[in-house]
């Protein structure tokens, strides 16, 4: 039997400290159903109706005019719990409002619990249960397990530490995330300027797409390069050693504008493979949506295996496909979008992309936008890999410090 720590005491919890207690959270908080809407009573106007997706990031809310018992309303500052699909605790921020059946609003009893630290400890507990085989798996759970979940309690004051130190933590990546978007922001409208401006031009010239620099041009792919069609690759085919290789579904959730690193490989042995080198540019032949579809990517490196389903144009020795692939994901994404053909699936082919026209300035121009913008990229990197470090950070805090496996000092 393992030796107990000083200052520790074993629980059906496992050991914690000795001033905590083991409690079930429903003997420390209520938590009150909210109700169910017909689509008949949504208005234009009245009292807001939080849903789930006001929660998560969706800001326009819908209203109605009943009046409810007080329970059902959720005001500013107030606990609240997504418990279906979109799991997990939120501190209500928005007016005075009504809430849909699949949340709940938390009251707790301030003389022994922080409202703060509790928002954490739901969080924590939300992580935990999901990572049970038979707890959350499904896509809802249900108000009884959580009231007769237990928890490890410390005394207030130092529930009050902990929230703090997770509190700064968060504060961190808020102002992380902020820096992200007014960069993602700043690359937009550099874009939107320089992908139809240029740099430092005062003439200018009417042309089928607008109007451009005198020295800039309009060219259709068919004009520019060859197109080639991927081939043989399927997700089961990944390995972690062997030859480095692209499927389609990563240009839409590994890859952004610019390919510099092949993040998979495989070892199968393809039968006249389609081989992508630097300069390259790789857009999908499939998908969901045809704005979804509308996407492409530079690739800046040499012998890589193209999967099935993605269309790789070579370009000839005027273009940098890194200018190409910045219009193609903004100035020229909507036109894109138009040339996909499908319904439930969307498909983007050869034949007709030959034809679609983009922008073509001078190479030492494109080259420079192409730099510019990929500096303002590196820059967001560089912001997401901050941000995914104090996410680390806070996720190994809450493991320890939740659980009393490290203690913080609290002022007597």
């Amino acid at each position: 039997m393992a030796e107990v720590r000083d200052g520790y005491k074993i629980t059906e919890l496992g050991e914690i400290p000795l001033e905590w207690d083991v409690v079930q959270q429903g003997d420390i908080s209520v938590f009150y159903n909210g109700r169910a809407y017909k689509q008949t009573e949504f208005k234009n106007s009245g009292t807001p109706i939080i849903r789930i997706q006001n929660l998560t990031g969706i800001k326009e809310p819908v209203y109605s005019d009943l009046i409810l018992e007080e329970q059902k309303y959720a005001n500013p500052g107030d606990l609240l719990y997504a418990w279906s699909a979109t799991f997990g605790p939120y501190i209500w921020n928005g007016p005075r409002s009504i809430f849909h059946y699949h949340i709940w609003r938390i009251e707790i009893n301030e003389k022994i619990l922080d409202k703060l630290f509790y928002y954490y400890r739901l969080d924590f507990v939300s992580r935990e249960l999901q990572g049970k085989k038979n707890g959350f798996s499904f896509v809802h759970i249900t108000k009884s397990l959580m009231e007769s979940h237990k928890i490890a309690l410390p005394p207030l004051k130092e529930q009050q530490k902990i929230a703090e130190i997770l509190s700064s933590v968060d504060t961190q990546i808020e102002q992380t995330e902020q820096l992200i978007e007014k960069t993602k922001e700043l690359k937009k409208g550099l874009m939107q300027q320089l992908l139809t401006k240029g740099i430092g031009h005062t003439e200018f010239k009417q042309s089928e797409l607008g109007e451009i620099p005198v020295t800039w041009g309009v060219a259709s792919f068919e004009e520019l390069g060859v197109f080639f069609k991927g081939k043989g690759i399927a997700k089961k085919d990944l390995s972690e050693l062997g030859e480095p290789c692209i499927l389609y579904g990563q240009l839409y959730t590994t890859y952004k504008e610019v390919i510099k690193e092949i993040v998979y490989r495989t070892d199968i042995k393809v039968k006249n493979p389609v081989i992508g080198y630097a300069n390259d540019l790789l857009i999908p032949s499939s998908g969901e949506t045809a704005i979804d579809i509308a996407t492409s990517a530079a690739l800046m490196v040499d012998c890589v295996l193209i999967g099935g389903d993605i269309n790789l144009f070579r370009p000839n020795q005027s273009i940098d496909s890194r200018f190409v692939s910045f219009q193609l994901n903004s100035t020229r994404k909507e036109d894109l979008a138009k040339l996909a053909q499908g319904s439930s699936v969307y498909h983007l082919y050869a034949p007709s992309l030959s034809g679609f026209k983009i922008l073509i300035a001078p190479l030492e121009e494109q080259q420079k936008i192409a730099s510019i913008l990929s500096t303002v990229d590196a820059e967001i990197a560089s912001y997401e890999q901050e941000k995914a470090k104090y996410e680390e950070l806070k996720k190994g805090l809450m493991q320890q410090l939740l659980t009393g496996k490290i203690r913080v000092k609290v002022d007597a």
